[in-house]
C-alpha cells in the first residue's frame, strides 16, 4: 500500500523523495509499522481510561423503538423535533448520539433547551459510547426528571 503524498507535493516528486530516502519525507509522513499502530491503540486505551464515564451501548430493541418514534412523528420543524425527543425521553434516557442518529435531531441540545423553556426538567450525565465509525466518544445522556409543559 502506497503512502499518500503530502499536501503540495506531486505523486512523482513524493515517489522520487522516498526512493532516494530524503529525510523530510519521514518527518511529514512517517512510515507505519506494527509498533506505531500498537502505540496508537495503547494511547487510545489510555485516553478512554481517562474519560472515566460509563460505557453505554444502544440495544437493537431500543434502536428499533427510537426509529419507530422518528417515523411516527415525521418532520423537521423545531417543535416537531422537540416533541419527538420528549416522546423518546418518556421511555427512558436518550444520548445525544441516539438523538442524532435514530431520532433525526441534528442538534439535540437546542431541542432540550426548547423543552426546558416549556417547563420540563432534565438530569444529564456524561457517558462513553461508540460513534458511527466505531470510535468511542463522550456524549451527554439526558433523563427526564420532572413533568412540565405549559
Amino acid at each position: 500500500m502506497k503512502r499518500p503524498a503530502p499536501p503540495g507535493m506531486t505523486r512523482s516528486d513524493f515517489d522520487y523523495a522516498v526512493r532516494i530516502g530524503h529525510p523530510i519525507i519521514y518527518r511529514i509522513n512517517p512510515p507505519l509499522d506494527s509498533r506505531t499502530v500498537a502505540g496508537r491503540k495503547a494511547a487510545e486505551r489510555e485516553q478512554l481510561a481517562k474519560l472515566r464515564a460509563p460505557r453505554v451501548k444502544t440495544s437493537a430493541a431500543r434502536r428499533a423503538r427510537l426509529i419507530a418514534m422518528e417515523r411516527g412523528l415525521p418532520g423537521c420543524g423545531t417543535d416537531t423535533q422537540a416533541d419527538r425527543l420528549l416522546r423518546a425521553l418518556r421511555t427512558g434516557p436518550v444520548t445525544t448520539h441516539e438523538a442524532r442518529q435514530y431520532l433525526d435531531l441534528p442538534c439535540p441540545a437546542s431541542r432540550v433547551l426548547a423543552l426546558r423553556q416549556r417547563g420540563y426538567e432534565f438530569e444529564k450525565r456524561w457517558i462513553v459510547q461508540a460513534g458511527p465509525a466505531g470510535w468511542f466518544h463522550k456524549y451527554v445522556e439526558y433523563r427526564l426528571t420532572g413533568s412540565g409543559g405549559a
